[in-house]
């Protein structure tokens, strides 16, 4: 998306101006263990996918990911993403979509790159340091005594939720635009590039 909306701007440098990504949380396995190290992630993949169908997909996704600079590592635990969600909004509530960019990016680094498991609040701590967002985490997770402010984001992230679940089907990634069209699982730029196209005819109609 991010090379689709390049060329948008370069194309609709006044329409694509007026775009603004949000990341809304979403959590495929809510149930996954709170704190601490999580499960073994590799072993998960092979219970819920089978171990063929992983080793398939994982290949294919490193192979996509080598070109974008992207090295997709599969070993590590997987745990409960909701604190992940609650630093998400936080970015965003700090420093609007360009904070909230940064923070997605360390994020993804650290899970799909490092091996790192996102329940843990120092891997968190982390994202957040190397995205330049220290203070918003310590804030979440580390002030009050090193207990951080738990309540802080909770609300906000579980209305998001409710909120955009109508949209989905239970699969990611998800795009969403202006709350009215989506699409579901990766696309090619030119999908992208069609359905700004669309939103800017419609838009230019009122």
């Amino acid at each position: 998306m991010e090379q689709a909306l390049k060329i948008a701007k370069e194309k609709y440098p006044q329409d694509i101006e007026k775009f603004e990504v949000r990341w809304r949380p979403f959590e495929l396995n809510p149930g996954l263990p709170k704190g601490g190290e999580g499960l073994n992630k590799i072993k998960m993949y092979h219970e819920k996918f089978g171990k063929q169908r992983f080793e398939v997909a994982s290949q294919r996704l490193k192979q996509a990911g080598e070109p974008l600079g992207i090295s997709f590592s599969y070993g590590g635990n997987v745990g409960n993403t909701f604190d992940s969600h609650r630093l998400v909004w936080w970015a965003y509530e700090k420093g609007q979509h360009e904070m909230q960019d940064k923070v997605i990016d360390s994020i993804f680094k650290a899970y799909f790159e490092e091996e790192k498991c996102l329940s843990d609040v120092n891997v968190l701590k982390e994202c957040a340091e190397r995205a330049g967002f220290l203070d918003g985490a310590n804030e979440l997770f580390f002030s009050d005594d090193s207990d951080g402010d738990k309540t802080k984001g909770v609300n906000e992230t579980i209305a998001e939720m409710k909120e955009f679940r109508q949209f989905t089907s239970g699969g990611v990634p998800l795009f969403i635009f202006n709350k009215k069209y989506c699409m579901s699982g990766a696309q090619e730029k030119e999908t992208f590039i069609e359905v700004f196209e669309e939103i800017i005819r419609q838009e230019s109609k009122k």
